[in-house]
């Protein structure tokens, strides 16, 4: 589980696409899916300054979560092409602006694109390693 504190911010672009490449070779595990979120929530974090930030994909048993909740809150449901990606949430004490909503969804594209192409290159190579695997009796 990823600490409490986030360190300087990164860019959510080349942090998550850079982490999605690296992902696209092998099957991603639990932890290879917080890498593509983890730059993600740390700039969120800069601009938004979330009380709470969590990430949950049920189905790959993934879930990203850092502080505690608060009154006011964001959720998506993560979705491109028909795959369904996780839930993100953040939660603050004070109401998001207009301005900084705009600013997090203008940002969610990145990570969407960046877990779409991780998980769904994770689940060829699943299907690819079940083939090669597949016996006769």
């Amino acid at each position: 589980m990823p600490s409490a504190s986030m360190p300087d911010p990164v860019s959510p672009v080349t942090g998550y696409h850079a982490a999605a490449q690296k992902g696209t070779s092998f099957l991603l595990t639990a932890r290879d899916v917080e890498s593509l979120i983890e730059p993600f929530a740390h700039s969120a974090n800069a601009r938004l300054e979330p009380a709470s930030f969590v990430y949950q994909h049920d189905a790959r048993g993934v879930i990203y979560s850092v502080g505690a909740p608060a009154p006011h809150s964001l959720a998506y449901r993560l979705k491109l092409s028909g795959q369904a990606l996780g839930e993100l949430s953040l939660t603050r004490d004070k109401p998001f602006t207009e301005e900084e909503i705009q600013w997090l969804e203008s940002h969610i594209f990145g990570l969407v694109s960046a877990l779409h192409s991780a998980l769904s290159s994770s689940d060829q190579a699943m299907v690819e390693h079940n083939s090669t695997h597949t016996t006769v009796a």
